[in-house]
């Protein structure tokens, strides 16, 4: 297993409009699409990594404990992607593979900080891994900037 550089980040940005792209709570029906578009988002990474198991979607006991903290976006009834925001954390941005580049990673993003933000939610955080650029870019390009560089092996 190589090092793995996590970043923290906090958004500096100003306040959001809540996103027109439709995103709902998250049911236990979701599951198992939400297992594939979270093992396939995180697929390559946790290869690369040598993290083991590489396809490790939370238990579907765990994301039924915590669905009212995850929210998740359809497109003609088929699930796009999800993020959950616990206390002051963004967390689990995942985009479909195929619908990845095309604003709903954006779109989740905005309605997480919204959220966070009507919800007077404040510094807003999250982590991401040095080796996910498309993440990083992501958030940088919305107003994120590092605070924190931790090093784990």
């Amino acid at each position: 297993m190589m090092s793995i550089a996590v970043h923290t980040m906090e958004y500096y940005g100003g306040l959001v409009v809540a996103p027109s792209t439709p995103v709902q709570p998250y049911f236990d029906h979701y599951y198992t699409s939400y297992k594939a578009v979270y093992e396939a988002c995180f697929h390559e990474m946790r290869k690369a990594l040598g993290l083991e198991p590489i396809d490790d979607c939370h238990p579907r006991e765990e994301l039924i404990s915590k669905q009212n903290s995850i929210w998740v976006l359809l497109k003609d009834e088929v699930l796009i992607g999800a993020v959950s925001i616990n206390e002051n954390e963004i967390d689990d941005l995942i985009v479909r593979k195929e619908c990845q580049r095309k604003g709903y990673g954006t779109s989740l993003l905005n309605f997480a900080i919204h959220t966070m933000q009507v919800r007077g939610i404040s510094p807003i955080i999250l982590r991401v891994t040095d080796w996910n650029k498309n993440a990083m870019d992501l958030y940088l390009k919305n107003h994120f900037k590092i605070v924190k560089t931790e090093t784990f092996l």
